[in-house]
């Protein structure tokens, strides 16, 4: 049996001849292949598709954005990264957590309205939604309609 330590010298003349770089480039490939296809790339936490609209008194809220914390699980300490999607003209938003539009962690969720209006004239700087937590299912797009209120925002505004 022929145990050959390798060395500089003899690993060059091995890799010289093509047959052995062919192996060794096939080899390397695989190991990309396969670290790609098992979740290097992937979110820790699954991911759903998730838009909506906020609204304040009924009217679309803009100039703002929308910030989905969730909730960790009975038992976990780990809960996964928040979301956050901007506001258009229409209220409406699309969330985005690792990349853009790719949506919110699976499961319970805290809202926070964050408004990007300057000025005297805002009615609050930031507001966690009161009515309670919001869920994301998975395996659909979610449309979740954010509803506040004035009187929400009485006690909650954060002025910072």
């Amino acid at each position: 049996m022929d145990c050959e330590i390798p060395t500089k010298h003899n690993l060059r003349r091995k890799l010289r001849s093509p047959s052995a770089a062919i192996k060794a480039a096939f080899w390397l490939v695989a190991v990309g292949v396969t670290c790609v296809s098992i979740g290097c790339d992937s979110a820790p936490f699954p991911l759903a598709q998730v838009e909506g609209q906020v609204t304040l008194d009924g009217k679309p809220l803009s100039n703002a954005k929308v910030m989905f914390a969730p909730v960790a699980a009975a038992g976990e300490i780990e809960a996964g990264k928040a979301a956050f999607g901007l506001l258009d003209s229409e209220g409406r938003f699309t969330l985005s957590t690792y990349k853009q539009d790719d949506g919110a962690v699976v499961g319970e969720h805290w809202v926070t309205v964050v408004n990007l209006a300057e000025g005297k004239g805002q009615r609050f700087s930031r507001v966690t939604v009161p009515t309670g937590r919001f869920r994301v299912e998975q395996g659909e797009i979610n449309d979740i309609v954010v509803e506040l209120t004035s009187a929400m925002l009485k006690g909650q505004t954060d002025s910072e």
